[in-house]
């Protein structure tokens, strides 16, 4: 009887088995794995079944598709899967990953949303993934130029605590982060940016290209104070917390007359590796340090616009930041740093805290080629660069501490009215670095003393000139790849490598010092002050000894007063 129990049992238990998985696999077909946004009405509803049905792609197949409303991808990525079984009218969360995904630049997505976002990822967290498609506004073809149709084209922003989308941002639950973005192109007329990213981390950009005619190329900022942009979810209440970990990697941006391709403020760990920089009108990368911007990297990024006035702006406080490599060439002071902004217009309007005063810290400047031509300043002309050479720089901070410059090419060019682009001669009688109001332990690797110029409190600044006095001729403060033009001479170029390496210790204050065993009577270009370890030579003895060069004569130092011979 036992035996045939068990017979029994195990059969049960087969049949309920077979049974689960004809409804498992029913339930499977009746969700399909992708949804595919021309089998329904619009983008809208694709969206909205992919939601409902707690399906994790979304393909938009080649075409053109206007969005007259903010295209509502909040949320997607936990993927609300309703629970058949209990005839319930629940739903589960289920952080599985959403691709939302086109077929390149054959999709085209048109934002026509006016003065709110085309897409809106608030409180999607984590793991979406959007790829090859375009998002552009309108274009007008007789004026050949974009519409606006946005104020952002994606906005990535934490969702807050429970509340209705227009209500001020608070709390930290969601943070729409961990997402990535694969070739990616957003361009046109937004108002604001072509992405916003608020209080939104730990996310990454590849091939993607934000290029926007009216406002930033990109915003990457942070809590306080609320929101300044006034960009909402029409949603979500969007939430306030931190804003750290972005990524760009081979990435463009582009802004728009009086704006800038990136712009960070309250934010920090953000990495630009590779890409390029252009058509800027105020800068390409801005830096809101008056609240707090910390441990930016850029590395190996080309900045190039004659359009963009600087590289870099700076405001107050930013510090811990690395740039490393790449092409830098601007219009105007290719890294401009400023205790506070000037005003609150044109691209100072967003700014978080105006009369917040701050300085440059911690700042590696290295293995850049940086340059800027007078091209389209009328000021600057070539007759005048004598009367300006110490009004404009390559680099200039108001206040400058714990941080070194090393390894840069320098070169600006002129430029005759009328004539083509870079016509007029190579400049190489101006500094190239000025900190105008503070300046504290620095360290400084250029061509030559006059490379850099201190105003106002310096105090513990080094100097490293790397060819001073080489050939018997003054070396310039800028040369270019190692090798330096000379004025007048369209296509001569010289190598300095004859000069002497002087460092300057506490350069503000003039003192220097030049240590190894050498002939002091071969250092071109001796200044009084100098210090050497001279090798000897003209004395019977041979010895080394201490020199100091008094402005007119080397004064040796040893235990026997000697002369040496033949001078």
């Amino acid at each position: 009887m036992a035996r045939k129990s068990s017979k029994k049992i195990l059969a049960a238990i087969i049949i309920m088995a077979a049974v689960f998985a004809c409804r498992g696999t029913l339930q499977g077909a009746e969700r399909p794995h992708t949804i595919v946004v021309t089998d329904y009405p619009d983008i809208h509803a694709a969206v909205a079944a992919a939601r409902k049905l707690g399906v994790g792609r979304i393909y938009v197949p080649a075409g053109v598709y206007y969005l007259d409303r903010t295209l509502d991808l909040t949320g997607l990525s936990y993927n609300p899967i309703r629970k058949t079984e209990t005839g319930e009218d629940t739903f589960v969360a289920k952080s599985d990953p959403v691709i939302f995904e086109g077929a390149g630049q054959r999709t085209v997505l048109v934002a026509r949303t006016d003065d709110k976002p085309a897409i809106d990822l608030t409180g999607s967290h984590p793991f979406m993934i959007l790829r090859d498609f375009v998002l552009n506004t309108p274009y007008d073809e007789k004026k050949r130029e974009w519409q606006k149709g946005a104020n952002v084209g994606i906005l990535l922003a934490r969702m807050g605590e429970a509340g209705k989308p227009e209500d001020p941002p608070t709390g930290n639950p969601a943070s729409s982060g961990n997402h990535s973005f694969y070739n990616i192109k957003i361009r046109g007329g937004f108002s604001v940016a072509c992405v916003y990213s608020w209080n939104s981390e730990v996310n990454s950009f590849f091939h993607c290209q934000f290029s926007n005619a009216i406002g930033d190329g990109f915003i990457y900022t942070g809590v306080l104070p609320m929101n300044r942009e006034g960009v909402r979810s029409a949603y979500r209440r969007m939430g306030a917390s931190t804003n750290v970990h972005t990524c760009f990697y081979q990435c463009q941006f582009d802004g728009g007359p009086d704006s800038s391709g990136l712009r960070i403020s309250q934010g920090g760990d953000v990495s630009l590796i590779g890409g390029y920089m252009s058509h800027c009108g105020f800068a390409s990368l801005y830096l809101d340090g008056s609240n707090c911007v910390k441990n930016v990297s850029v590395r190996d990024v080309r900045f190039e616009s004659s359009r963009s006035r600087h590289c870099i702006y700076a405001v107050g406080a930013v510090r811990d930041i690395i740039l490393d490599g790449g092409d830098w060439f601007c219009s105007e002071e290719v890294i401009k740093h400023v205790e506070r902004v000037p005003n609150t217009d044109g691209p100072h309007k967003y700014v978080h805290m105006p009369q917040q005063s701050g300085r440059a810290f911690n700042w590696q400047i290295r293995g850049i080629r940086m340059g800027r031509s007078f091209e389209e300043d009328p000021a600057l002309t070539i007759e005048k660069q004598e009367a300006l050479k110490e009004d404009y720089a390559l680099m200039r901070f108001d206040a400058l501490q714990d941080s070194c410059i090393e390894n840069i090419n320098y070169y600006m060019r002129g430029h005759k009215p009328g004539e083509a682009q870079f016509s007029g001669g190579v400049v190489t009688d101006r500094p190239a670095i000025i900190i105008e109001k503070y300046a504290r332990r620095n360290t400084f690797v250029v061509p030559s003393r006059e490379a850099v110029l201190f105003r106002g409190d310096t105090r513990n600044n080094e100097i490293i000139a790397l060819a001073e006095g080489a050939g018997g001729e003054k070396v310039p403060a800028l040369w270019r790849s190692s090798l330096a033009e000379i004025p007048g001479r369209p296509g001569f170029t010289r190598y300095y490598d004859d000069g002497i390496r002087r460092t300057y210790i506490n350069a503000d204050g003039g003192s220097l010092l030049n240590l190894g065993v050498q002939n002091v009577f071969e250092i071109p270009g001796a200044k009084a002050g100098d210090v050497a370890l001279h090798d000897g030579s003209g004395f019977k003895d041979r010895m080394p000894r201490l020199a100091i060069y008094s402005g007119e004569k080397w004064i040796f130092f040893s235990i026997e007063r000697q002369t040496p011979s033949g001078r």
